[in-house]
């Protein structure tokens, strides 16, 4: 934004589209933050920047999958890349749900608006949005010429382009855009067994939207995106100790002792004896309709993402061959709503709609190693004979090129109907009312766990111990169906402020958890609730110079779904516990003058189980967990901008520092030691000159403080591994305007 732009002391008014309508944020009852002049900042490259801006909020890469998320809203979160288990917050772009963890962390570009709604949403965007929605929308085609690129370069070899270019087709009828980026990176960690930099970036996504304005009632666009994504998976530190397999056993057997050297790894520095490559391409289709009819809009949305994945995960972290995995995914979704917006006079107007959704997935892992190294362990260092435990026709003890395959298929299908309406029933004062109903089914198949071995030919396990060339099938299917159901009351205080309440239900979908190597074990699980009250308060002061926002809220989080590592190779998902969480949440902006603005937001969240009765280690029985601390639920966070623009010579000067601050919190279910995260403080700065209102250079600085925070995944008994996140970043971007 230039300094002419700035000139006022009033602050932009802000736009969003949180309840299905355009509406003023500072008009809408629901605690949301929204991003659009701050995505301009060079600082924010994704969506993992975002978590510094609005509060409650934890962004976190996860492992084992490129782009993948780990958010927290308020302290419901998701960590899973396994994509049987749905994740609990939802991931809208274009208006399409985003049905896979892989890709979410977001580039940001070609974003006109970033929404972050918190708290369950499940009335109108549906299931799998208990914590909270972030609602991307990219911008449309200007129907005119005019473009933008930029080029980034940075730190560990970054070197990033893109751009868009902007056409008519027909002049104020038809538009077309074309864009494209490409980001390329070495990676800020020193494998020292490869002698390479791993951990890098290689992102490649192009494609065009199309927009036709058939006439003042109608129109219709279309867009097509392509992403080709080679980004190393993680580059792992080995996290193991005396306790796990990966340590262990190649010192017993082999008298290898390179598993038990976590030492040798460390945030910019991996011991791993190989890549975790991966290979993604994905073709993704949004159609959206828009036609005013019958005193309201009719819209209609069709999404359609194609997904083939392939990524190799070096589990045991260490120098040693001992377990690695090669996941192979084909994933389609298809969904289609068609709602229907109607203000029927001053006072009253809704939204109702149909949704659709449809979904397919085949996936297998390979695991390479592990059977070898078992086989070794119990024949050297538990005196049983080779081939005890398994035995194959012509091979007798598992091979060393032998591997273990598992498969799994998952169809799903849903639809819904929803119906929310705002009614002033009485001066200054508005109710709400909204429900949505969801059915889903899904239907599952398992492969029971083979054995291939060199020569090509599979062994499944039989029940009497033996190998046979069979194919054993485990399927399942079922169904659910939920009521969500919404309703507030806003109250005007006058025509700057105004104070809400509501109440809302959510739920998170229930299904076959397909990650395990014995499928004999039940692998259903229920579906997970969150039902939310809020207190709010929304207002403008200094006549328009500055806002503040503030939220109270409490929720109850029933059957809570819990991953748990209870033997070699098999992972449950159990409802087992209830959650009470008790929050605060405040955001505040101010245009101090013309050319000097600040912002800041603060979180509190008081989490604890109410009831966690569960067996989570395998044999050890039922037991009170109610002590544990919720994982990824930080008790404060805390950040704070500013930005002041002076103009010089015939431009502006931008000056831009933000700092955010994150209490310590769990990563890890049990609470193990190695998955605290500590309280981290990181602070981000760019100085920006835009010169002839069309060229900027920006030099940009992230994480100045050089924190270096860890995720650690724990699997219980054989092996743990974790990524440190980056530290300090720097670089130079270029951006012209045509």
């Amino acid at each position: 934004m230039t300094f002419a732009q700035q000139e006022s002391l009033v602050l932009e008014e802000v736009m969003v589209t949180a309840r299905k309508r355009e509406e003023s944020l500072q008009n809408v009852p629901v605690a949301v933050t929204s991003l659009t002049k701050e995505l301009e900042r060079s600082t924010i490259q994704n969506l993992k920047d975002i978590e510094g801006i609005a509060p409650n909020l934890v962004v976190d890469s996860v492992m084992g999958v490129p782009g993948g998320a780990a958010i927290s809203m308020r302290g419901v979160s998701y960590q899973e890349t396994e994509q049987t288990l749905d994740p609990s917050i939802g991931i809208i772009q274009d208006g399409v749900y985003l049905g896979f963890n892989g890709g979410q962390v977001l580039d940001n570009f070609d974003i006109e608006r970033m929404e972050i709604l918190r708290g369950p949403q499940g009335t109108l965007f549906g299931k799998n949005t208990i914590g909270g929605v972030i609602n991307v929308q990219r911008t449309k085609p200007t129907m005119e010429w005019g473009g933008k690129v930029s080029a980034n370069v940075g730190r560990y070899g970054r070197e990033e382009i893109k751009g868009v270019l902007n056409m008519p087709i027909i002049e104020d009828k038809v538009g077309l855009k074309v864009f494209g980026s490409n980001l390329e990176s070495d990676g800020y960690v020193k494998n020292v067994n490869l002698n390479e930099d791993v951990g890098g970036t290689d992102y490649t996504s192009y494609g065009f939207s199309a927009l036709a304005q058939v006439n003042d009632s109608f129109d219709i666009q279309f867009t097509y995106e392509f992403t080709d994504d080679e980004t190393d998976a993680g580059a792992w530190a080995n996290f193991n100790d005396a306790n796990t397999a990966a340590c262990f056993v190649p010192f017993l057997v082999d008298g290898d002792p390179r598993g038990c050297t976590p030492d040798a790894s460390g945030p910019t520095r991996s011991t791993m004896n190989g890549r975790n490559w991966s290979d993604f391409e994905t073709d993704s289709y949004t159609l959206t309709m828009n036609w005013d009819v019958a005193g309201g809009t009719l819209t209609a949305i069709t999404g359609y993402r194609d997904l083939d994945q392939s990524t190799n995960s070096e589990f045991d972290a260490s120098a040693v061959e001992f377990n690695n995995v090669v996941n192979n995914k084909q994933f389609e979704q298809l969904s289609q709503e068609i709602r229907f917006s109607a203000e029927v006079n001053d006072n009253f107007n809704y939204v109702a709609g149909l949704y659709y959704w449809e979904s397919e997935l085949q996936q297998d892992y390979e695991s390479y190693d592990f059977p070898f190294w078992l086989d070794k362990y119990l024949d050297v260092v538990l005196g049983f004979p080779l081939g005890t435990v398994q035995s194959f026709p012509n091979y007798g003890p598992t091979p060393r090129d032998a591997y273990a395959i598992s498969d799994v298929s998952q169809d799903v299908e849903s639809y819904a109907a929803f119906f929310q309406s705002d009614w002033v029933f009485a001066p200054n004062w508005t109710l709400t009312v909204g429900a949505r109903y969801t059915y889903e089914e899904k239907d599952f198949n398992a492969v029971q766990q083979r054995t291939v071995m060199p020569d090509g030919s599979v062994w499944t396990a039989t029940p009497d111990g033996g190998q046979q060339d069979l194919v054993i099938n485990y399927p399942d299917k079922d169904d659910w169906s939920e009521f969500s159901p919404k309703i507030g009351v806003k109250y005007d205080l006058n025509d700057d402020s105004m104070v809400f309440a509501s109440y809302a239900e959510g739920f998170k979908s229930g299904g076959f958890f397909g990650r395990n190597s014995d499928f004999s074990l039940d692998s259903k699980y229920e579906p997970e609730y969150v039902d939310t009250f809020e207190l709010g308060y929304k207002g403008s002061w200094m006549d328009g110079r500055a806002i503040t926002n503030a939220t109270l809220f409490y929720s109850e989080y029933s059957d809570k779904q819990e991953e748990v590592i209870k033997d070699v190779g098999n992972t449950s998902v159990v409802n087992a516990a209830d959650v009470e969480m008790l929050g605060f949440e405040f955001e505040g902006e101010i245009q101090v003058t013309a050319g000097w603005s600040a912002r800041t937001s603060i979180g509190y969240l008081d989490s604890e189980y109410s009831d966690f009765e569960a067996e989570l280690v395998q044999g050890g029985g039922e037991q009170d967990y109610s002590y544990l601390n919720l994982r990824n639920a930080p008790e404060w966070t805390f950040s704070a901008g500013t930005q002041y623009v002076m103009q010089v010579g015939n431009g502006d000067l931008a000056f831009n520092l933000n700092y955010r601050w994150t209490d310590d919190y769990d990563t890890i279910l049990l609470n193990a030691d190695v998955g605290k995260q500590e309280s981290h403080e990181t602070v981000d700065a760019s100085i920006d000159y835009e010169f002839n209102e069309r060229y900027r250079i920006s030099a940009w600085a992230r994480n100045l403080t050089d924190e270096k925070t860890r995720r650690v995944v724990v699997i219980s008994g054989i092996e743990n591994f974790g990524q440190y996140s980056m530290g300090e970043d720097y670089g130079v971007e270029f951006t012209a305007k045509f």
